[in-house]
């Protein structure tokens, strides 16, 4: 196979040659003025195809067929006058050009190709870096097919092994929480209907039993009848903000709690002095300013007591 390799560029250089030759005698009645146009062509080819040598070879060739069918006397290898040797000469140097530059085209290209493979490789490298810096993975979900494709970091968050997802949306469902199927059914359901971006919070359930919070976003490509073909997009697990947020929801609700029982008048008003929280005795003992105590979250303190003098609200807004 090695030898077939090396060898084939040679037997291009060949062919090439033979074939312009063949071409050039078929018509070289109509073609006399442009003679070489053909084996400039092979030498181009050869050069392009098989590398310097290649070339190298089929510009000899080139010269010898020349100097053999078109050049009087014909069928001889000989050459009978200066012009004609200045002629091959120039056609050789022409040649040699092109030989030149077409390899230097060539390996160009390579060094383009090259280059291009390893800024890819190496983004590839970057990607999955940050990918496993945020805990986040990718997804392509071919809506044709049904056919799903997740990235190795998207394994991981799911606490799969690697390489070990089917591509099978059934097998994506069920690794969510049971409570969640449905809510990111109805979320994907709503982005495509609507063409719109999509964004769900859910949680999925990992072989060893631990429940874990994910976020996926994505965004759908449509064909020209608005119809989805394929949605891509992101997971990333949050966890530990989820659990940040639980946390805060049940010191919310436990202050809440301590303000609406507490037996004094306390209240809490936000930046703009609207009610936030507001204890019984607060509701009770004002009971002639606060008709409905259930819409009095959210409303201004100053709509609520619209006689409260000037020094308070600048006492407010100074505080």
């Amino acid at each position: 196979m090695r030898l077939y390799r090396r060898f084939l560029p040679y037997g291009f250089s060949i062919g090439a040659t033979v074939i312009a030759a063949l071409l050039t005698l078929r018509w070289a009645a109509m073609m006399s003025p442009i003679a070489g146009s053909l084996f400039y062509m092979a030498v181009a080819m050869s050069a392009w195809y098989g590398g310097l040598r290649s070339g190298i070879m089929t510009l000899l060739l080139s010269v010898l067929a020349i100097n053999y069918y078109l050049t009087p006397p014909t069928y001889q290898l000989q050459v009978a006058s200066a012009e004609d040797i200045l002629r091959l000469g120039l056609f050789g140097l022409v040649s040699l050009m092109i030989t030149l530059l077409s390899v230097n085209l060539q390996e160009s290209k390579h060094r383009i190709e090259t280059l291009s493979h390893k800024l890819i490789d190496e983004s590839a490298d970057r990607l999955r870096v940050a990918l496993n810096a945020a805990q986040m993975g990718l997804w392509d979900w071919n809506q044709v097919t049904g056919e799903i494709a997740w990235s190795p970091e998207h394994e991981q968050l799911f606490g799969l092994p690697l390489g070990s997802f089917d591509g099978r949306y059934e097998t994506f469902d069920a690794c969510l929480h049971p409570d969640d199927r449905s809510g990111v059914t109805q979320a994907v359901a709503r982005a495509l209907t609507h063409q719109v971006p999509y964004q769900h919070e859910f949680r999925v359930i990992w072989p060893d039993g631990s429940v874990h919070w994910m976020e996926g976003r994505g965004n759908a490509i449509y064909n020209t009848a608005g119809q989805s073909v394929r949605m891509i997009g992101t997971i990333m697990e949050i966890t530990e903000r989820k659990q940040t947020e639980l946390l805060l929801q049940e010191r919310e609700a436990t202050l809440q709690l301590f303000i609406q029982y507490a037996p004094v008048r306390l209240a809490m008003f936000d930046r703009e002095m609207r009610y936030v929280m507001a204890s019984r005795q607060w509701i009770k003992d004002y009971s002639t300013h606060i008709p409905e105590p259930l819409a009095l979250m959210g409303r201004s303190h100053y709509d609520v007591f619209p006689d409260l003098p000037d020094h308070w609200r600048q006492a407010h807004q100074q505080g």
